[in-house]
């Protein structure tokens, strides 16, 4: 019963006493409910309190609150929290600048949600090992998070593994990055991907000129959605070309 009053807001802003009563609750979902809540400014020891709470879920629920500038200590505490989700919630704030060693701590988590969330972080230069590592990484989360970095030049060695990854979400963002030239063999291989969103990656790649046999294999192709890529880029190639003859036709165009 008191957490569901505690989730309630409809009576409007709790007092300083209410606040503090539930933040003591002896009722883990109680305190729970508390932390959720933001029509409230906690004090510095409310805080403190709910990011020790022997609760994970609350510890949880106050990591995810941005409403509170978190110490150094808060922030290395819940870098190291035994519970996982803690730790993801701590690996996506934004509002600190994490140390190098918490960076790779992070990146060598044991947690794949936690590699993850600290593989997709922006406000850090990876080291060259780091970004391997991410791109070898066991879990498809994390190596689908480093394709879509783009603060990196990726080797042909880690382009190649990225587009003959097994599980078809990293190919899809591998055949969209643009920092790459990709081979003959890449295209070809792109376009008969068994995967429906890589095949269309590959068709709105406008860095390659596709073969007779590639435009009228896409035309062919049983998605709906990929036949109409094709459809348009065809479109556009046509009138390139009569762009061309009228430009030739132009007084002055052959000097």
């Amino acid at each position: 019963m008191r957490a569901q009053w505690a989730k309630r807001t409809d009576w409007g802003p709790p007092t300083p006493e209410q606040v503090e009563r539930g933040f003591t609750d002896k009722r883990h979902e109680v305190r729970l409910a508390w932390a959720e809540r933001l029509d409230y400014i906690p004090t510095p020891e409310q805080i403190e309190f709910g990011l020790a709470d022997d609760w994970p879920a609350v510890r949880w629920a106050w990591a995810k609150r941005l409403d509170y500038t978190p110490t150094p200590q808060q922030i290395e505490r819940g870098l190291t929290d035994s519970d996982r989700l803690v730790r993801k919630a701590w690996a996506e704030r934004l509002d600190y600048a994490p140390k190098p060693q918490q960076i790779e701590r992070g990146l060598a988590d044991f947690s794949e949600e936690v590699r993850a969330a600290w593989s997709g972080r922006q406000d850090y230069t990876p080291t060259p090992e780091q970004i391997e590592r991410g791109l070898t990484d066991e879990s498809w989360w994390v190596r689908k998070a480093w394709a879509k970095r783009l603060d990196y030049t990726p080797t042909p060695q880690q382009v190649e593994r990225g587009l003959t990854d097994k599980i078809w979400g990293v190919r899809q963002v591998w055949a969209e990055r643009r920092d790459y030239t990709p081979t003959l063999e890449q295209i070809e291989l792109g376009l008969v991907d068994s995967s429906e969103e890589v095949r269309a990656a590959w068709a709105r790649r406008l860095d390659y000129t596709p073969t007779p046999e590639q435009i009228e294999r896409g035309l062919a192709d049983p998605s709906e959605d990929i036949r109409q890529i094709w459809q348009e880029r065809l479109k556009c190639m046509v009138q390139e070309v009569q762009d061309d003859l009228l430009d030739l036709d132009q007084p002055g165009a052959q000097g």
